[in-house]
């Protein structure tokens, strides 16, 4: 089987710092490359702060990572529906879905591509860890599951 690109879509609005620190340990993960085994895709729901020129900054440096406005607004699952028609309007043959409040560890890509092929499955489910920072973490720890 040869290799497979896919897409990293992170959700975002009006998180911009979130979405820096996410989009910065997904172009330093180790094993895999930007632009040959995965793009990002920024789904913006409509924000009013930096996340643009957040997501300029990463474009300057690669152009594996691309941006879109959300066009139905409501919330996660219209884009999420909107997304899963660009993955495959674009030849994607897979998606991880995040968000600007995700951070991965550098090998995340790795790992999870790895029991991907190697079990030609059609779903692969990582898990989240929540940094343990303050009340604040825990209780909303399903909002990042």
């Amino acid at each position: 089987m040869g290799r497979r690109k896919g897409l990293v879509v992170l959700l975002t609005k009006n998180d911009a710092e979130g979405l820096r620190r996410a989009l910065t340990t997904l172009v330093r993960q180790d094993g895999v490359r930007l632009g040959e085994d995965f793009d990002i895709l920024v789904a913006d729901g409509g924000s009013t702060d930096d996340t643009e020129e957040v997501v300029k900054e990463f474009q300057h440096v690669t152009n594996a990572v691309r941006f879109k406005v959300q066009e139905i607004k409501g919330g996660v699952g219209p884009a999420r529906i909107e997304v899963a028609r660009y993955a495959l309007n674009s030849g994607y043959e897979w998606v991880v879905w995040g968000d600007s409040g995700n951070e991965y560890e550098p090998h995340y890509l790795t790992n999870l591509l790895r029991r991907f092929r190697s079990a030609e499955c059609d779903v692969v489910s990582g898990r989240s860890v929540v940094k343990d920072l303050s009340t604040w973490s825990k209780m909303l720890y399903w909002y990042h599951l």
